[in-house]
């Protein structure tokens, strides 16, 4: 259920600015930190779904891999100003 929501919120969001596509990681992460919260929305539009199918297969189970990979997410929102641009990668 969380997941269809999140899903919908982020496929409206890729569809009202999809220009922000282009963006490298980089500069979202840099405007996140500013506190551009729309910009950690284009990072999880990016890579949800092949962290989601790194973990499903690894789980093999549907609603864990989900819950992972929403956890992977919350810890990257919680420790993105530790990120150092040039020496780390999503």
């Amino acid at each position: 259920m969380l997941w269809e929501l999140f899903t919908n919120i982020s496929v409206y969001i890729y569809s009202r600015l999809n220009g922000h596509m282009s963006e490298s990681d980089d500069e979202l992460i840099t405007r996140c930190i500013d506190g551009d919260i729309s910009a950690f929305d284009f990072i999880v539009e990016r890579y949800k779904i092949p962290i989601f199918n790194f973990i499903y297969r690894y789980i093999v189970d549907y609603e864990t891999a989900e819950d992972l990979t929403q956890e992977v997410f919350l810890r990257v929102y919680k420790n993105i100003k530790n990120y150092r641009a040039g020496r780390s990668r999503f």
